[in-house]
């Protein structure tokens, strides 16, 4: 299952960087440096549980970060619909 969520979760951010931002580059870039970043952080945190509270705490607080992070991007990311809409009115659909 957890194989499933990471291929699809990928390739859901494959498309986000491909398709919304005009400079590939910059956008595999800053993907690729904030997934080092947080998996090294993650790392660095999860070597600092003791106890199962600890643990508990810290999946609580995982969970609430990954709500806000879709929620911030449902409503703080304006995706752009311009190739949607161009293949759309050509009647390709």
């Amino acid at each position: 299952m957890w194989g499933i969520q990471d291929c699809a979760l990928n390739a859901f951010q494959f498309c986000i960087c491909s398709f919304q931002f005009e400079k590939l580059s910059v956008a595999f870039a800053i993907y690729y440096w904030f997934k080092s970043v947080m998996g090294f952080t993650t790392i660095v945190l999860e070597s600092l549980l003791a106890t199962q509270e600890s643990y508990v705490w810290y999946f609580i607080a995982i969970g609430a970060y990954g709500v806000f992070a879709w929620l911030l991007f449902l409503w703080g990311f304006p995706l752009d619909m311009s190739l949607e809409t161009a293949e759309n009115e050509e009647g390709d659909f």
